[in-house]
């Protein structure tokens, strides 16, 4: 049923007909059979990388630079349009460009809310310790950005109560609503990926859009 709610809010057709080739770091955490699943319905080759689980982690489990840089390095021997790295339980993302460049953490919310508001006005929600990246996103847009003290339950709170479109952290963690009222990362990296076929982007030049 999870897999079915995360292929009902997704382009499904425009993302299978890219075909990319995900490389995603699961470091040890619960989340490769899901993410398998999910990419296999929408017509992407993953390339797993510590996906077993286990009590002992591959490296810390945020996902910074700092921590991607094995799979940082994955990404400069294989073919693949994105890197993706899981938090241990699957609520945060962040991302390795096709070169094998780790994005900072904070990319991943402005990233998503980017691609959102060009389909959809609303109001956007982060927290006080979150990049004004995102400010520049919203009023690219002609939207509000509101915060909220640090905190997912303070985020999602905020957002449902203004019916806002995406909130989210400079953590990696985004919740895309109104599919989601939690931060979600299978649904985060299915929607990089459908802005990728979209707007026919690479991640490194999705990226390179934010100031």
């Amino acid at each position: 049923r999870y897999i079915a709610h995360l292929l009902a809010a997704l382009d499904v057709a425009r993302i299978r007909e890219r075909r990319f080739r995900v490389a995603m770091d699961f470091c040890n955490g619960t989340g490769a059979p899901v993410a398998s699943r999910l990419l296999e319905a929408l017509g992407c080759t993953l390339i797993p990388l510590n996906e077993e689980p286990g009590s002992q982690f591959a490296q810390p489990p945020a996902p910074s630079p700092a921590n991607m840089r094995q799979l940082a390095t994955l990404m400069r021997y294989v073919d693949a349009h994105v890197g993706a790295a899981l938090n241990i339980d699957g609520d945060r993302v962040g991302f390795v460009t096709a070169a094998g460049q780790p994005l900072s953490e904070e990319y991943t919310f402005p990233m998503v809310a980017g691609y959102l508001l060009s389909r959809q006005p609303g109001p956007v929600v982060t927290n006080l310790s979150t990049s004004r990246m995102i400010d520049a996103v919203a009023q690219a847009y002609d939207q509000p950005v509101i915060r909220t003290m640090i905190g997912e339950g303070f985020v999602v709170d905020k957002a449902l109560a203004e019916h806002a479109i995406v909130g989210g952290e400079g953590s990696g963690g985004v919740a895309i609503l109104p599919a989601a009222t939690t931060f979600d990362g299978f649904l985060v990296l299915g929607t990089v990926l459908e802005a990728m076929a979209a707007t026919g982007a690479t991640l490194q030049e999705l990226s390179d859009r934010l100031p």
